[in-house]
């Protein structure tokens, strides 16, 4: 497993899994409502559009739909994550987000090695907190190649 430098997580939920995410990735939360975000015209299914924030254009992505979540609703805990990837900003929709935990380094179990899981180059380890098992995400991974495709259909 890699190195992880920082030890504060935010926690959230999509469907009935939790996830993690450095929290030095994060600008800041906000509520979410269908009717700020803007669609871009023959997008991605998980490409909900764009928001104005400040001034500032970020693309918007449903995470739940990424992370191929079966159940996906909308509702007042319902939220984006505004995430600040090199340089680059970006909204990521989930069903909730429950806290920040400082996991120690020794806490986090590495990711298992199975040919079926999909996504665990973008899973960096596994912790446990109060009988919860939370999933510690590489969430510029997870939806880098989504954000690439926002941009290029923008520009193009």
């Amino acid at each position: 497993m890699e190195k992880l430098i920082n030890n504060e997580w935010l926690i959230f939920r999509c469907g009935k899994q939790e996830y993690g995410i450095d929290i030095l990735n994060v600008q800041e939360l906000r509520g979410y409502e269908p009717e700020m975000v803007t669609r871009v015209a023959k997008s991605a299914e998980h490409v909900q559009g764009l928001i104005n924030l400040r001034g500032q254009i970020i693309p918007v992505i449903d995470l739940r739909i990424v992370l191929q979540i079966s159940e996906i609703e909308v509702n007042d805990k319902t939220v984006i994550v505004i995430l600040n990837l090199e340089e680059r900003m970006v909204g990521v929709i989930v069903d909730s987000v429950s806290d920040v935990l400082v996991i120690e380094q020794d806490a986090i179990q590495p990711a298992p090695k199975t040919q079926d899981m999909g996504q665990t180059r973008s899973l960096l380890g596994l912790a446990t907190s109060e009988n919860r098992l939370i999933q510690l995400l590489d969430i510029a991974s997870v939806i880098g190649d989504s954000a690439d495709d926002i941009e290029g259909q923008l520009a193009g």
